[in-house]
């Protein structure tokens, strides 16, 4: 799956008098959000989330540009430099989820059946795998209902 890999550039934030901390929290705000305060409506309460829209969250030449406040800036409105200056941003490849069950990994593959029913080609995906795909010791392949169509186990 595709990753947003963002690199900060701790030569640069030093000399701007930054800390990786600052920087860390402007990208953890921008994207994941920050919580700014409470609504209470009668005896529920919400949190207000505060983060970017998704629009920009998505676009990695926008999140370029959120300014990073730097320290010290003396007096009136602060100083800022735009996170693009402080780290780098790159699209990557990265892992997809993974899930566990019963302390294993799982893989779940699904598909859609046009033109015949669900059951039929079902049956014959099983089939097929039975015959003709070997399965490396430890792996398995079980239905929706976690029944196991074929086990192998290692040799001996």
């Amino acid at each position: 799956m595709p990753v947003l890999d963002i690199k900060i550039d701790k030569a640069e934030i030093a000399r701007r008098g930054l800390s990786l901390a600052a920087v860390q929290d402007a990208i953890g705000t921008a994207i994941g959000g920050h919580e700014a305060g409470l609504v209470f409506e009668g005896d529920r309460r919400f949190q207000i989330i505060v983060r970017l829209s998704d629009s920009v969250r998505e676009n990695p030449e926008l999140l370029q540009n959120i300014p990073v406040t730097l320290s010290g800036s003396g007096s009136g409105a602060a100083a800022t430099v735009p996170l693009g200056r402080l780290a780098s941003f790159h699209i990557s490849e990265g892992p997809n989820q993974i899930s566990r069950e019963n302390g294993k990994r799982r893989v779940v593959v699904t598909a859609n059946a046009r033109g015949r029913d669900i059951g039929s080609l079902v049956a014959e995906a099983q089939a097929e795998i039975e015959r003709g795909v070997p399965l490396p010791a430890g792996y398995w392949i079980a239905g929706a209902d976690n029944s196991k169509i074929s086990r192998r186990l290692a040799p001996g």
